[in-house]
């Protein structure tokens, strides 16, 4: 069953606790676990950590377009999951951050079931540094995680286990950001 979780409770606030120091910092989009109205329970969403000086412009980007460029990439060291972030799609704030996933790992694949099981997903963007909220979006998910958990499934039953942390490493060192989008096969838009 479909979860129904569109915000619907008004304006918010949210307050982040303080980022792990290994997350402090860094800039970077992943997809997260948060409860963000008790009554609708746990969700997944995609978290941007954005340097100091730029987080607070994305709240003023209006609209603030979301794509998912999606798919799976072989390396030597075996495949990986990935997807494209392009976040304030076609504003002056526009960024394309790439995530890597385990396409073999469980915990991984249960993150994107997840995501795929909900009527809308959220994008919260905050400070590197303070994990100060910038922006906050909800969109219909259009996003068709689904696609992306079905190549996992796929890959767990026809690719050989490889080495993710060094599959990620090659595919980071050997790919650029739009080539990986020019591989991927499932783009997906969610607008404002």
């Amino acid at each position: 069953m479909r979860k129904e979780n569109q915000w619907t409770l008004g304006q918010h606030h949210f307050v982040l606790p303080d980022l792990p120091d290994n997350l402090r910092g860094r800039h970077g989009c992943s997809l997260q676990r948060a409860t963000f109205d008790p009554s609708v329970g746990e969700e997944v969403y995609a978290l941007f950590r954005e340097e100091p000086d730029y987080a607070d412009q994305y709240g003023q980007a209006i609209p603030l377009n979301l794509i998912a460029h999606t798919g799976l990439v072989r390396t030597p060291c075996g495949i990986v999951a990935f997807i494209v972030w392009q976040i304030a799609a076609g504003s002056p704030q526009e960024v394309m951050v790439e995530q890597y996933l385990n396409a073999q790992d469980i915990g991984a694949l249960r993150l994107v079931l997840s995501a795929a099981n909900q009527s809308h997903f959220k994008l919260v963007i905050i400070n590197n540094q303070s994990a100060e909220v910038g922006a906050f979006v909800d969109f219909e998910n259009v996003f068709k995680f689904d696609e992306l958990a079905s190549a996992m499934v796929s890959a767990i039953g026809h690719e050989p286990l490889g080495n993710f942390a060094a599959a990620t490493d090659h595919a980071m060192r050997t790919l650029t950001v739009p080539e990986l989008i020019v591989l991927s096969d499932l783009d997906f838009v969610g607008n404002s």
